[in-house]
């Protein structure tokens, strides 16, 4: 919002033009998943265990897809990896955590139902928790965000709010209690 006074006189009571960016927030039903990515200490490129959380398009038909309504190999599923301190017998906790933004993950794994050993010494995942969410976020285009290369994205699901808030080359995840 940017407040124009070049053409006002406040003193003498001349209103003031108010400007505001009005930007559509972009909402969109998604695919949730969860799991815990068990590392095999001897190969993996990564240390210790974690939790993966991946969002990804549903199909047409209501399941997974990532936005690949025909390729469960498609690499189309955003994905950020979380400390183990994010899951609790209760689920998803809430807190504040670390996380980091990986590469796009394939959409099979938002149907994982069972534990998948990776190739390549890679370690196995076990699923977690699966279901629809709601996303919506992306402000990286917004000014303001841009100034301090900061975006977030919001996804609700498994009773829960996450934002995603990437800051600089990091990035942390907020999680509450949702309260729709």
């Amino acid at each position: 919002m940017t407040i124009d006074r070049s053409n006002s006189n406040p003193s003498a009571g001349d209103p003031i033009e108010v400007r505001a960016e009005v930007r559509a927030e972009v909402r969109a039903e998604v695919r949730v998943a969860v799991v815990r990515h068990e590392v095999d200490a001897s190969g993996a490129a990564v240390d210790g265990d974690h939790i993966d959380l991946m969002v990804g398009a549903p199909m047409a038909d209501g399941r997974a897809g990532g936005g690949a309504k025909s390729d469960p190999n498609a690499r189309t599923v955003r994905t950020w990896r979380l400390p183990l301190a994010v899951w609790t017998a209760q689920g998803l906790a809430c807190g504040r955590f670390a996380a980091v933004a990986l590469e796009a993950h394939r959409a099979l794994y938002l149907e994982l139902a069972e534990p998948r050993v990776l190739s390549d010494g890679r370690g196995r995942v076990v699923p977690l928790a699966r279901g629809m969410g709601e996303a919506s976020g992306g402000g990286s285009d917004h000014a303001a965000n841009n100034a301090t290369n900061q975006s977030t994205t919001t996804i609700r699901a498994f009773g829960r709010l996450i934002a995603i808030t990437k800051l600089g080359d990091g990035a942390v995840a907020e999680i509450t209690q949702d309260h729709p």
